[in-house]
Order: structure tokens, then C-alpha cells, then sequence
């Protein structure tokens, strides 16, 4: 390790709103194989992914951005799905 090399140990991500960044985190947690909490970031709810205490191999940070994908697409399907049934 360099002595002026920067290693980030936390992710933030925020979706298009609060609801589906919410939504999204909760899936994910619901895995319980990362740290993974809400947080306000400018009024916004932001998704914080923390790698303090997890493995962060290349492998594992795939498969959580893998994981982070699918659990944002399912929550727009769940939406879309809630959305519909009120116009039903």
C-alpha cells in the first residue's frame, strides 16, 4: 500500500425517489449478508453500503452489485405492480 492511496469503505447510492431507494434497501437487508442502512443525505434518502467488515473481494463486490441491481428492479416492479392495482 502506497501512503497516499484512498480506500473507500462506504458506498452511497440513491434511486429516483425516497420510496424506491427505501424499498430497495429493505430487500436487500432482508438477505443479511451485507451492512447495508438508509440514511439523509441533502434531503434525500440514500441506500449506505458499508465494507468495513466484510470480505471486499473483486468476487463479492460483484455479487453485491448484482444483488443491488435486482433488488432496485424489483422493487420498480413491485411499484408498478401497487400503482396498477389502485387503478383497477
Amino acid at each position: 500500500m502506497h501512503p497516499h492511496e484512498i480506500h473507500l469503505n462506504q458506498l452511497a447510492i440513491t434511486f429516483e425517489n425516497n420510496d424506491l431507494t427505501l424499498a430497495t434497501i429493505h430487500k436487500l437487508q432482508n438477505i443479511q449478508r451485507w451492512f447495508i442502512k438508509e440514511a439523509e443525505w441533502k434531503g434525500l434518502v440514500i441506500m449506505r453500503v458499508s465494507f468495513s467488515s466484510m470480505p471486499n473481494s473483486r468476487e463479492e463486490i460483484n455479487i453485491l452489485a448484482k444483488a443491488i441491481i435486482e433488488a432496485y428492479q424489483e422493487a420498480r416492479v413491485d411499484r408498478c405492480t401497487k400503482s396498477n392495482s389502485r387503478h383497477i
